[in-house]
């Protein structure tokens, strides 16, 4: 379910949303959701790196690369 929340979220409350893990999703024409077709483009905004997915998990491992990374505090990935 989608839900449109506007609670303001305290940093390190359980749901903080901290900005160091914001990404930008650009999805190009060829994406059909209810096929499970998902192609475009993923950025984290925290270090400009991009990646290009064909899947929906390809971008959440594209995500949680780059959030373990920032947790171990390494500011480049190889």
């Amino acid at each position: 379910m989608i839900k449109d929340d506007k609670t303001d979220l305290k940093p390190g409350s359980e749901e903080h949303l901290p900005s160091r893990q914001t990404f930008l999703l650009r999805f190009s024409d060829a994406t059909r959701p209810e096929s499970g077709v998902y192609h475009g483009r993923v950025e984290h905004l925290g270090t400009g790196r991009t990646v290009r997915f064909t899947s929906f998990p390809e971008i959440i491992e594209f995500a949680g690369e780059v959030m373990t990374v920032d947790a171990s505090g390494i500011d480049e990935i190889n």
